[in-house]
């Protein structure tokens, strides 16, 4: 799992004897070192996000939603994680998506910025249906495939996961 790792040199130390010597306490120290772990935490999060977004067609907000940040809290340790699940994929309604008319049928969507469009022509969509807080989109697209006798099961589509966009581009 990538990780952001701030190191401290000996010169870093005396600055904190300077710092004590000034008035300041081990408590707020160890305080607005906190804030500052937890910005640069941040930081590097809209980062990765702006990254992955040179790469795909997906929406900000959900790129965000998508990477985790863990902030650093009072403790023995002081340690900020930035999560980026391999397992965790947006939908395909995160991307950029046209949905066809009815009776052409089909979902048209592009995901790799380089990359043309595709289209399935199974898919539908269905509006105003939640399945989850990650979707950006207003609908969500399913794909009907058969299941045993003459019932259809639901099948939701989703795009590639943030981590394996990251990992390969970089």
């Amino acid at each position: 799992m990538p990780s952001v790792h701030m190191g401290f040199t000996d010169k870093t130390f005396e600055k904190f004897d300077d710092l004590v010597s000034i008035g300041l306490t081990d408590k707020k120290i160890r305080q607005q070192s906190y804030i500052v772990i937890n910005q640069v935490g941040g930081k590097h999060k809209i980062d990765i996000a702006k990254r992955v977004r040179e790469f795909v067609t997906i929406k900000s907000s959900v790129a965000k939603k998508q990477i985790g940040f863990v902030k650093a809290k009072q403790g023995k340790t002081a340690t900020g994680k930035i999560i980026v699940s391999k397992s965790k994929r947006p939908p395909i309604s995160a991307f950029t998506h046209t949905v066809k008319a009815p009776r052409k049928g089909g979902v048209s969507y592009k995901i790799n910025k380089k990359g043309g469009r595709k289209t399935i022509s199974d898919a539908f969509a269905v509006k105003g249906w939640r399945i989850d807080k990650d979707a950006s989109g207003k609908d969500d697209i399913f794909v009907r495939y058969p299941n045993k006798g003459k019932n259809y099961k639901l099948r939701r589509l989703w795009g590639p996961s943030l981590w394996g966009v990251f990992v390969k581009n970089n």
